[in-house]
């Protein structure tokens, strides 16, 4: 339907024009006048009448609709005026459509294209909601909420409820999977008749699902393609008492927990007629049900219990539901294939602008799958207050289970759990937390931290940190783009941590520190490294994001690796400036003037504040180590920059070869996909973002390079990768995110270092007159292949056999590289005579 402006914004409309058949009309109608059906008129008449509206004085204000334009054929007119009632017109629809050509149309006054890609398609079943739907007394008949039911089939319903659970909390909306339920309608939950196991379930059903449905919102972090919020209009409980519910599920556990010995009587009140005559199978039924009273009694009160911060009482629901998962297990044999009480259409009715479709829950071992995963990374959100001492290992961790994956529900929970600024993980303020992060980065920041515009730098520092973790609770294909949106606030604070850099050096030149002057003197920049090293963090994450959603091309791989390695070059060089060794005696200086300058802050604290009383200082403990703090964490880096390394140059000596080439593309240029590629790198000051020209000038071999060169530097850099993770590796504080991360690099490393001694092997030339140049292995017939099954974001090559020898023009394949020929075959000589 069209929606009108509103009449003072409404241009007023030319005067009308006829129109003949095959032609679109520039004015249309809304609405259809009074006609008769006993109007005799021909086809071309009758398509005439249609399209020639008359001004609504003509029409008598008699007609109504879409518009509000009161349009009728002139011809019409009289006839119109005579009825009173509303008359059938199909016939004159249909011989006006029978006069029209095809691709004519007629529409309303202020019709669009967007209205045309957001409307229906009419009569047919696939987009109209309501065609073959079923009356309201055919729904009651077809889908019965029958409380004369079996045991197996209150088991069923069970399992079909806890399924479609599943498929909302996957992301799809509240109306097609837990609405379909005729046991969870607000009509049929409060009735007597049915068996109180049910009644019971169905209410903690609902309980869960609102309490779910809270979590997420509060995160505030879904996307449309992980959770729908929209209930549609669905009760979810919300007047029910958690008290009451509770009550109800207690009381129908405790009955059923003597099994298949409970009277018949209050059986078949608590969980509907045995359905089968043996004994064993209706004892294994009756803990089927007792097993899913509980699941989701344990499910509600656990994500109760994260939301309250109740980390204790969190794991041991934990260890409950994973008790109760292997009773249910057991007993899905037991169900019935096809349960009752569950209503295909009611989603038609309840949504009817959205096309109909149906929503196929997941089966069994799909729903216990999900379930055992939900609880794996709940218990690895729970070790975040036991572990996690500092900013460093926080932001590690959280990038480490966003490799994971985990749902929308386990990020929600892992998101809540950090509280508000006032109240970090239990470990006090978030500022106090990012200055401790500031000192033991750089030591020189202790100067830094004496200067009165700190505080506003540590607020403004604060809101930042908070947005990167809240990225890395974020869809995994959303981050890539909410980096972009993240840059510009970094860029600030880079600028803003360099003026207050630029007054401690200052500070230092008068004390006499020759800051100019290389050697052990402290850093120039404390605060500016810090903030750069996160920034680098984010561009590099950028980049590998691009290997994971598989946005890059095979003729990317080595621009991308490439410039990998310069970011996390840029990140260890300004590890190692931040943690400069300074010279004892300049030491001794450095802490005279910060003992200077916090005696004079302490003082002007004092007489500003009347003689309050002096903060009580902190117990001074052992003196930071000169080594980082996070080792294990710069190993990593410096594996994974010697391992972009390998393979950037294992391209570029192939390249050189001609085992991978790739033709001009014919709607653009590498140039011109490299700009984009890394144009979100301009954002930020430091690192300086690098050019297309930069990394032709390094890639391409100089006259007279052999590739082995570049092979020989491959090979060094995966051997330094494979000893560099072996190290870290070995690391006894390393959680368990990042030791998955070793194993899965260190199997990259050694693929890929098997896969250069092949090359290395198959190129070089053989001696003349070498007995074994027949058995060397080549490189002719063979391509290189990436895969990323190991590790998403750097591949392990793979020489791989050409089924079907391709021509010169074909480059490059889905997921793979093929070898193009330089020159094209020679033509065939023309066969020669025999000669006798």
């Amino acid at each position: 339907r069209s929606h009108p402006r509103p009449a003072s914004t409404r241009a007023t409309p030319p005067p009308p024009q006829p129109r003949i058949h095959g032609q679109r009309p520039q004015r249309a109608f809304g609405s259809f006048a009074r006609m008769s059906a006993d109007a005799k008129m021909t086809e071309t008449e009758a398509a005439a009448a249609l399209l020639n509206p008359i001004p609504e004085e003509a029409a008598g204000g008699g007609a109504a609709g879409m518009g509000g334009n009161a349009t009728v054929s002139k011809s019409l007119t009289s006839v119109s005026r005579k009825t009173k009632g509303w008359e059938d017109i199909t016939e004159a629809l249909k011989s006006a459509a029978k006069g029209m050509k095809v691709g004519s149309m007629i529409h309303g006054d202020h019709f669009s294209l967007y209205e045309a890609m957001s409307a229906l398609e009419l009569m047919d079943p696939k987009m109209d909601p309501g065609m073959k739907l079923p009356s309201e007394k055919e729904r009651k008949s077809m889908a019965k909420v029958t409380a004369d039911l079996t045991s197996q089939q209150v088991l069923s319903i069970m399992d079909k409820c806890i399924a479609c659970f599943v498929a909302w909390c996957e992301g799809h909306t509240l109306c097609h999977t837990v609405a379909t339920c005729l046991y969870l309608q607000p009509e049929n939950i409060e009735r007597n008749d049915m068996p109180s196991a049910l009644r019971a379930f169905s209410k903690a059903m609902l309980k869960l699902c609102r309490e779910v449905r809270d979590v997420v919102l509060r995160a505030d972090i879904y996307e449309e393609e992980d959770f729908m919020s929209n209930t549609f209009g669905f009760d979810l409980g919300d007047k029910m008492e958690q008290a009451h519910v509770l009550a109800e599920l207690e009381q129908a556990t405790a009955a059923l927990a003597t099994g298949a010995a409970t009277p018949p009587e209050k059986l078949k009140e608590l969980c509907g007629t045995p359905s089968s005559e043996e004994a064993k199978v209706n004892d294994q039924v009756v803990k089927g049900i007792r097993g899913r009273l509980m699941l989701v009694r344990h499910l509600w009160l656990l994500h109760q219990a994260l939301s309250l911060r109740k980390a204790e009482d969190a794991k041991a629901l934990i260890s409950q539901v994973e008790k109760t998962l292997k009773v249910v297990r057991g007993s899905h044999k037991y169900a019935e294939k096809d349960p009752v009480g569950f209503d295909d259409t009611i989603p038609r009715i309840m949504v009817p602008h959205i096309p109909p479709r149906t929503v196929s829950p997941p089966n069994a071992l799909a729903t216990m799958l999900h379930f055992l995963t939900l609880l794996k990374h709940l218990k690895r959100c729970l070790r975040l207050e036991g572990e996690i001492r500092n900013i460093e290992d926080l932001i590690t961790y959280f990038h480490g289970l966003s490799v994971e994956k985990p749902g929308i529900i386990a990020r929600s929970h892992l998101l809540l759990m950090l509280n508000t600024e006032n109240d970090f993980l239990g470990l006090g303020s978030l500022t106090d937390l990012v200055r401790e992060s500031f000192r033991r980065f750089c030591p020189t920041f202790l100067l830094s931290d004496l200067d009165p515009d700190m505080p506003l730098f540590m607020s403004r520092v604060t809101k930042p940190l908070c947005h990167v973790l809240r990225l890395y609770c974020e869809n995994r294909a959303r981050q890539r783009r909410k980096i972009s949106k993240l840059l510009p606030d970094w860029s600030i604070l880079q600028q803003d941590a360099m003026l207050l850099d630029r007054r401690a050096v200052n500070s230092m030149t008068k004390i006499g520190i020759p800051m100019q002057q290389g050697g052990a003197v402290p850093s120039r920049h404390p605060c500016f490294c810090w903030v750069f090293d996160i920034t680098v963090r984010l561009l590099a994450h950028h980049v590998t994001l691009g290997f994971e959603l598989e946005l890059f091309q095979p003729r990317e791989f080595a621009t991308a690796f490439w410039y990998l390695e310069y970011l996390l070059t840029c990140r260890l060089q300004n590890h190692m400036l931040g943690q400069k060794t300074i010279d004892p005696k300049w030491q001794r200086k450095l802490d005279l003037l910060v003992q200077k300058k916090t005696a004079e802050k302490e003082k002007g604290a004092g007489q500003r504040g009347g003689g309050a009383k002096k903060r009580p200082r902190k117990k001074k403990g052992k003196r930071a180590s000169s080594k980082s703090p996070a080792t294990a964490e710069i190993l990593m880096v410096e594996a994974q920059k010697d391992l972009s390394r390998g393979i950037y140059k294992t391209l570029q000596a192939l390249q050189a070869m001609g085992v991978v080439a790739f033709p001009p593309l014919p709607f653009g240029s590498d140039a011109l996909n490299f700009r984009h590629r890394f144009a979100v790198f301009r954002k930020v000051p430091q690192p300086v973002a690098l050019s297309y020209e930069d990394y032709k000038m390094h890639s391409e071999l100089k006259a007279g390079v052999s590739p082995q060169q570049p092979l020989m530097i491959a090979a060094k850099a995966l051997d330094s990768a494979k000893i560099l993770i072996t190290a870290a590796s070995k690391r006894t504080a390393l959680l368990p995110p990042e030791l998955l991360h070793c194993r899965q690099l260190l199997k990259v490393a050694v693929a890929n270092r098997v896969f250069l001694l092949m090359v290395q092997k198959a190129s070089q030339k053989p001696a003349p007159g070498d007995a074994k140049s027949k058995n060397n292995p080549t490189l002719k017939g063979y391509e290189v292949d990436f895969d990323f099954s190991a590790q998403a974001n750097f591949p392990v090559m793979k020489l791989v056999k050409m089924k079907v020898s391709p021509p010169a023009e074909v480059a490059e394949k889905k997921g793979a590289v093929r070898k193009v020929a330089k020159e094209d075959k020679a033509p065939a000589a023309p066969p020669q005579k025999a000669q006798t």
